[in-house]
């Protein structure tokens, strides 16, 4: 009976220390983003050549809706609105995981001119382009999916780059230049890579 006991208690005591390693285990999954979906360059190229004219759309849509002095940053998770950031005259004004019809999205809206249809409208944009995010400037930075904790970009010039810059961007980390006005970029994020998959370290 005794024994009986104790093959009990040892059994429940092993069930309880796998238990409690799995849940490390998923913990530490989330924090790293190992359950995230996974993407990298080849998928961004892949978009790229098929949905380029929709990438290039949300640019000048998002241009074009702007005021003089402005700069926004906008991205959208799970159909919701996430990050909301604009810059006006030196100044930041920033949001996170926002619900779109509250009042802080409204205040940000009254100070670039916008209504939630053009907040609409740019999230179709960025939909039909297979993207998530936009913050405008030059380049205007198109984010094409988060992989892990990082994300895959793209960055989108005016004017095709020099070959000065062509040779800075190549020799990026992060960067890497792909044709004419377009750089691809990964930016990581927290445990995540440094670098752009593909890149190889020069030797010293």
């Amino acid at each position: 009976m005794k024994q009986k006991i104790i093959k009990i208690i040892a059994i429940t005591v092993g069930t309880g220390i796998v238990l409690f390693f799995i849940g490390i285990f998923i913990m530490f999954g989330l924090i790293i983003g190992l359950f995230e979906p996974s993407y990298d360059k080849e998928d961004l190229i892949d978009n790229y050549e098929l949905k380029h004219r929709e990438i290039q759309a949300v640019k000048e849509y998002v241009k074009t809706q702007l005021p003089a002095n402005t700069s926004v940053h906008i991205e959208f998770e799970d159909d919701e609105l996430s990050n909301f950031t604009v810059e006006q005259n030196g100044k930041y004004f920033t949001n996170w995981e926002l619900d779109s019809n509250s009042l802080h999205v409204d205040s940000l809206l009254t100070l670039v001119g916008w209504t939630q249809q053009t907040v609409q409208t740019i999230k179709t944009k960025l939909e039909e382009a297979n993207c998530i995010s936009i913050e405008s400037g030059e380049p205007a930075t198109i984010g094409f999916q988060r992989s892990g904790r990082g994300m895959y970009l793209y960055n989108l010039f005016d004017a095709p780059l020099t070959d000065s810059l062509k040779t800075v961007y190549s020799n990026s980390c992060r960067f890497s230049f792909y044709k004419d006005n377009v750089v691809l970029e990964y930016g990581a994020g927290i445990g995540g890579q440094d670098c752009m998959d593909g890149y190889k370290r020069k030797s010293r």
